[in-house]
């Protein structure tokens, strides 16, 4: 089945539910488990590309408004959310965090580094091969850690 079948089996689903008179917490609860199995059906990973679900339409989004906008002013506002992000993981460090708000932050900035790729022209194959190189540095680190650790314990 795929998602607009899913989307009309729910559909019809819930239209009985109402026609059969069930409570609004039993609609509730339908509505809940329907919208979890809509999730199942986001876009998954393939073989080593980093690929988001909304991927052609968030860089549609940033070709149109970077179009709209000067340069210097999407870079000031990119600038501008990575502190309001900063501001908020700071807060969050300090016991003060409020989860909604770092993750709306997060999809700012998520929102804002897809436009920057686009003003700077930085293609998706060159940021991902940095990805990897710097995700395959880090996991080198974190091994030579893990065994300088694993040496100190078993010195003692």
């Amino acid at each position: 089945m795929n998602k607009e079948e899913a989307i009309d089996k729910m559909a019809d689903e819930i239209t009985r539910m109402i026609f059969e008179g069930k409570t609004r917490a039993e609609i509730r609860e339908k509505i809940s488990e329907s919208m979890k199995v809509l999730d199942s059906y986001k876009a998954k990973p393939s073989r080593g590309k980093i690929v988001s679900v909304y991927e052609e339409e968030m860089r549609s989004f940033s070709e149109k408004t970077v179009a709209l906008h000067e340069k210097i002013t999407k870079v000031a506002i990119a600038i501008e959310e990575m502190a309001e992000l900063t501001q908020a993981l700071v807060k969050d460090t300090r016991g003060q965090g409020d989860y909604d708000n770092i993750v709306e932050e997060i999809a700012d900035v998520t929102l804002m580094l897809d436009q920057l790729k686009v003003i700077f022209g930085i293609p998706d194959e060159e940021l991902n091969d940095i990805i990897r190189y710097k995700i395959n540095r880090q996991m080198r680190r974190d091994g030579e850690v893990l065994e300088e650790v694993e040496n100190y314990a078993n010195w003692q």
